[in-house]
């Protein structure tokens, strides 16, 4: 037998109390006077003799019940036969805090539970026994063993994560961290048994470890949740009435009444929607919206109003995007074009906030490049090595490039730009044609046209250039010709596009710059082609994202979440065309985020966290009981029943050996019950 605190130990002393009190009573002597000697007959006869057991039962019997206290406050136990009593114990904890741990069982998060079950093993190890925290965030500050003290500090300290670890990764990670101390550990997993962590594929064995894996148990399985957020066009406009698209899902087994209410940059607009949505389905919802001025758009889109909300890290999204103030297109075409024709100047400047710039291709300013969202090729009959590389990379850089070939182009010159694409030029086709049909279905035409005339004027063809379209050329076909033969296409090259059109705009070509289909298709393009990050990236997955700024001093850059609780500097690097943000994992919390450089906003973007865990599927104990055993790890993991509030796991048997506290505690009992009945019987 030995004790987990034997520091209580002094506490035997204490018995010199009951063993002074004993002196001093045989010392004391009681004076009775009697009016008639003859009441002396009436009184017992009590021997000396007699009268000293008493005392020393009395007494024994106080020491006995004294140090029956004292060593069940020293929590005697006899260890299991493959203990080492004089080792050091090391116990690891892996506490899971997950977003899913979150959710609500009898009104307590799961995570208070589990973190009060884990203060509960821990206080029933000795002061000096060395713990190993394990959390999902793999955290520096947990990689090492610690004492008692600090343990329950940071298990009191621990928050939800949008981080994920699979049981093979806690594993794995806690059986590196303990190789160097060579004694059995006792290792303790707090976990909901979520299934899209509940893995143990390719784990290898470590001996050493014996798991105790209690489970958290999610007793409302379902959840209503924002799983995704988009538009169903690319481009955004101010004072014209717009729809987000929402994708809602339940997983519960009833039907569920909603709202969703989108936030834009406070209190500028906002927009509103609810309905109902049937149990164990998804549903799109549009959200109506209108956008008075251009600039940064930060949106944040909740879910409201539904019954018991139990698990509220999905019911926000939050996204971002642009409204640029002004568009800049860059015109580059031949000296006789830039002398006489105009078409594109005189479109151009009936918009507003659009800057138009024309160059011949002798006069390119190639820095000009880069500031520009679309450019315009025409009648150009030679590209040289120069501008292919300028315009590939802005192709790269998610811009758009649009292309009228030139009356007589040089062949090879036009196919070093599109081989990078799959395509290539490979003859002219002199033949008269007409243009035979409009794809409504591509975004440049869908929804341009209220009603869809047969009869519709649409440009003749008297020459165009003929394509080799490879197959795994990323190409559409948006206007074809009354032969199939293509004449406009949008080959789509990163987020880039490349428009082509087969034919030059010279009339001895086509009168497609004549023909009324020619402004909404260019218009449309050019709205099209407005450069748009993502609206929102995963945390923790995302750690790269595109943006337009352009600056020399990095030190006075600065991202900031638009509610201040977050700011940082992020890593920079210029690309290309864009400029990339580098975030390294410093945004740990989903919002809206500006980009600041010298006080001033040059650029936002969104973060969520990921929906995987939304989703609220767990793990039986049959199916995990099964999974054990087929990686061959059964002998090695304990399972016990679900814990709740009312049900903590007291697990000093499984991981001391036999325990006696118990045993010294009704002793205790006896000796003090003992002890009355010597007083009041003898």
């Amino acid at each position: 037998m030995t004790f987990l605190f034997p520091e209580f130990l002094w506490a035997i002393s204490l018995i010199a109390i009951p063993i002074i009190i004993h002196l001093f009573n045989f010392r004391r002597y009681k004076k009775i006077y009697y009016s008639d000697i003859s009441l002396l007959k009436s009184i017992k006869t009590e021997t000396k003799n007699r009268s000293q057991l008493k005392h020393i039962l009395i007494l024994t019997s106080r020491i006995l019940a004294i140090c029956s206290l004292v060593l069940a406050f020293c929590f005697p136990f006899k260890p299991h036969n493959n203990q080492n009593v004089n080792s050091e114990k090391i116990t690891a904890i892996y506490l899971d805090n997950s977003l899913s741990m979150s959710n609500k069982n009898q009104n307590d998060r799961l995570l208070d539970l589990a973190k009060q079950q884990a203060l509960e093993l821990v206080e029933q190890y000795s002061s000096g026994t060395k713990f190993l925290l394990t959390t999902n965030d793999f955290e520096n500050n947990l990689q090492r063993v610690i004492s008692k003290t600090q343990v329950k500090k940071l298990i009191s300290e621990t928050q939800p994560t949008y981080i994920q670890k699979t049981f093979a990764d806690v594993y794995l990670k806690q059986s590196d961290l303990l190789e160097e101390f060579k004694t059995k550990k006792d290792v303790f997993w707090l976990t909901d048994l979520q299934k899209s962590t509940a893995s143990f594929y390719n784990i290898s064995l470590d001996t050493s470890l014996y798991v105790h894996l209690l489970p958290f148990s999610n007793v409302n399985t379902g959840n209503i949740y924002i799983d995704s957020v988009w538009f169903e066009t690319p481009t955004r406009r101010i004072n014209k009435q717009e729809f987000i698209k929402v994708k809602l899902r339940n997983t519960y087994n009833t039907n569920l009444s909603f709202r969703l209410e989108a936030d834009f940059n406070g209190n500028e607009t906002k927009g509103l929607s609810s309905g109902e949505i049937n149990k164990q389905t998804e549903k799109i919802v549009e959200i109506p919206f209108m956008i008075r001025e251009p600039g940064i758009k930060h949106v944040d889109i909740k879910l409201l109003d539904y019954a018991e909300p139990s698990l509220i890290f999905d019911d926000t999204y939050f996204i971002t995007y642009k409204i640029n103030s002004s568009f800049n297109i860059l015109h580059i075409t031949n000296e006789d074009n830039y002398s006489k024709e105009k078409y594109f100047k005189s479109l151009f400047s009936t918009l507003e906030n659009v800057n138009f710039i024309s160059f011949p291709i002798g006069s390119i300013d190639y820095s000009k490049i880069r500031s520009q969202d679309l450019i315009i090729i025409e009648n150009i009959n030679d590209i040289n090595t120069g501008l292919t590389t300028s315009l590939q990379e802005f192709i790269d850089a998610g811009k758009s490039l649009i292309i009228f070939p030139g009356n007589d182009i040089n062949f090879s010159s036009y196919n070093k730009l599109y081989n990078k694409y799959e395509l290539s030029f490979i003859g002219l086709d002199t033949t008269d044609k007409k243009v035979g049909e409009l794809n409504y279905q591509h975004p440049i035409y869908s929804n341009v046209f209220d009603q869809i005339k047969e009869n519709i004027n649409l440009p003749y063809v008297k020459q165009n250039y003929k394509l080799n379209i490879k197959p795994n050329s990323n190409t559409a076909s948006v206007i074809n010709l009354n032969n199939e033969d293509p004449f406009l296409i949008e080959t789509k090259d990163n987020k880039g596009s490349l428009y082509t059109f087969t034919t030059s705009t010279d009339l001895k070509f086509t009168n497609f710059i004549k023909q009324a289909i020619f402004v909404p298709t260019i218009l449309r393009i050019t709205e099209l082609c407005e450069q748009q990050n993502s609206l929102s990236y995963q945390i923790g997955r995302d750690n790269i994202i595109k943006s337009s700024i352009n600056i020399s001093n990095v030190s006075d850059l600065k991202i900031k979440s638009e509610d201040n609780s977050q700011v940082f500097i992020p890593g920079y690097k210029k690309a290309d065309q864009n400029s990339l943000l580098l975030i390294n994992n410093q945004i740990d919390k989903p919002g809206n985020f500006n980009v600041i450089y010298s006080n001033d906003i040059l650029d936002g973007f969104a973060y969520n966290y990921s929906r995987k865990e939304s989703n609220m599927e767990f793990l039986p104990l049959t199916d995990l009981k099964i999974n054990l055993e087929s990686s061959s790890l059964s002998a090695h993991f304990k399972l016990y029943e679900v814990i709740n509030k009312q049900k903590f796991i007291n697990i000093s048997n499984e991981t001391k050996g036999i325990l006696y506290w118990k045993y010294f505690i009704i002793l205790t009992l006896v000796f003090l019950g003992l002890e009355i009945l010597l007083i009041r019987l003898i």
